[in-house]
């Protein structure tokens, strides 16, 4: 009996063993690949591992057999949402994205992933229907993928391919859509075909290849910059010259309206690089703009180009740079719709005006700017008020450029302004000028107020005489009082130009003698 039991256990797991070997074969490898190239064979297997793509039966693939729209779908709907690029809309099964797609079709897969795909932009359909069952081309094919790319990475086939070769004979055959695409697959070497026939049908087995292929490429630990603009876009009337900084990987072309850059890096590593642009304002002026280009840590797909942002902290206008005394009010236009705006539509006070709508679709802006100045005659306070027409714009980083001669360069990381008052540029002490040293009026003591002067400067008709009286002093180190009425200090140049202000209570330089007539 023992005997009798013991032989039915073995049995037992003998077949079990044998299924288990028969399913893992069938898994691995379907009787009909097995005279394909070793290439396709394994890329077969490498989607029936992951469960994106099955069989026809356990132990065929049938791979000449013509794929559909409907198992594209399936297939990259599972790749999407098995490695969590998007997911499914938690009502897929209340409303419907095609009219050949009714909630009660049978194919709940299919039902569940033509929405994802849809919601992602990757099937948009033909007249707002999916025809799951017609036949994929190749051209529609080269499309679906590089929309499943540009999902998965925020890049496209042709960011990635950009200096890369095509020789595609028949391109001409293709809809014009696709062409660009088409060329990419083939000089990423995803099609390894010079005649791609546009509009055959696709089989199952090219699909399989081609979707492998390009999963691979998603997968593969390589990041993209590809950046276009044009002069006015990046806030330049002509550009006429760019230079990378530092050793760069940047490939970097341009022209008077255009500028261009593009890299490919592959390795896990922070992306930061700079290109510094120079040529003249939108106002006709010399002007320079440093480009920054940056990833996010290089996260699988956190490739970050430039954004344009609201740059509150660059709208703010401090009353020194106009040499009053305290604001009444500011008008500001905005002249490409002639819209107006009162100074409610900032902050103001009597010490400065500080805007945070103001962005870089803005256009140019020209501010009237309505204060007083104080002066005192025979003991007695005067106020007389004064009106600055200022204007500007926020370039394609939102950084200030002015209608002015002047430039102010807080903000650009190559100035540095010392304790003891000396200017570097890039780590060097700037000896070819001569700087001038302002206390910072603020005739309220102790009023809470900022000391940021934004990207604003002094404007033409301002000397470098008048700027000094209005600061009482004669611009030099030694005339500077430490006292705390005055924390800080602005240092220009000779040509009005700004490159900072230094906090007294860390200054190595100045006196300590009381401060009359501020």
């Amino acid at each position: 009996m023992k005997r009798k039991l013991i032989y039915t256990i073995m049995f037992v797991l003998f077949c079990f063993v044998f299924l288990m070997n028969h399913i893992s074969v069938s898994a691995s490898g379907f009787d009909d690949i097995k005279k394909l190239p070793n290439q396709m064979q394994q890329e077969v297997q490498d989607l029936t591992k992951r469960n994106i793509i099955k069989g026809t039966t356990p132990t065929t693939f049938s791979p000449n057999t013509t794929i559909t729209r409907g198992q594209v779908v399936v297939m990259i709907g599972r790749y999407i949402e098995q490695n969590g690029i998007a997911k499914v809309d938690k009502n897929w099964e209340e409303m419907d994205r095609f009219m050949d797609m009714p909630l009660r079709v049978k194919d709940r897969e299919l039902l569940k992933y033509s929405t994802l795909l849809y919601d992602n932009g990757i099937f948009k359909g033909e007249n707002g229907r999916l025809n799951p069952y017609n036949h994929m081309t190749p051209e529609q094919m080269a499309l679906t993928l590089n929309r499943l790319m540009v999902l998965a990475r925020n890049y496209s086939l042709i960011d990635y391919a950009y200096d890369l070769q095509s020789d595609v004979v028949d391109i001409q055959k293709a809809n014009k859509e696709a062409r660009p695409y088409i060329e990419a697959l083939n000089a990423l070497g995803i099609s390894n075909v010079d005649t791609f026939y546009p509009k055959n049908s696709v089989t199952r087995v090219q699909f399989a290849s081609f979707l492998s292929r390009t999963i691979k490429l998603i997968e593969r630990n390589h990041h993209v910059i590809h950046f276009e603009k044009t002069a006015e876009e990046l806030g330049f009337q002509k550009i006429s010259n760019v230079t990378t900084i530092n050793k760069s990987h940047l490939h970097v072309s341009f022209s008077n309206s255009l500028l261009h850059i593009y890299a490919r890096y592959d390795g896990n590593f922070a992306i930061d690089e700079e290109v510094l642009i120079e040529g003249t304002s939108l106002f006709g002026r010399p002007h320079e703009s440093r480009l920054q280009l940056r990833n996010q840590f290089m996260q699988s797909n956190a490739f970050s180009i430039v954004k344009k942002y609201i740059p509150g902290q660059h709208g703010y206008i401090n009353m020194n740079l106009f040499l009053m005394h305290s604001f009444t009010d500011a008008h500001y236009k905005l002249l490409d719709t002639g819209k107006e705006y009162g100074s409610e539509a900032g902050y103001l006070d009597k010490q400065g005006i500080s805007m945070y709508f103001i962005n870089s679709d803005s256009g140019i802006i020209e501010h009237t700017i309505n204060g007083t100045v104080l002066s005192i005659k025979n003991e007695e306070i005067i106020r007389t008020p004064k009106t600055v027409h200022y204007r500007y714009y926020f370039d394609y980083q939102g950084v200030m450029v002015s209608d002015t001669d002047a430039m102010n360069h807080i903000g650009d990381k190559r100035y540095t302004v010392t304790n003891n008052g000396d200017v570097l540029f890039e780590g060097k002490v700037l000896k070819d000028r001569t700087f001038y040293y302002l206390p910072i009026i603020r005739p309220v003591p102790f009023h809470t107020y900022n000391d940021d002067f934004g990207g604003f400067t002094y404007t033409d008709d301002v000397t470098l005489q008048q700027i000094l009286a209005f600061h009482k002093t004669d611009g030099q180190k030694s005339s500077i009082p430490r006292q705390y009425m005055h924390p800080k200090v602005l240092v220009i140049d000779g040509k009005k130009n700004i490159y900072g202000t230094i906090n007294l209570r860390d200054a190595t330089f100045g006196t300590f003698e009381e401060i009359k007539n501020y």
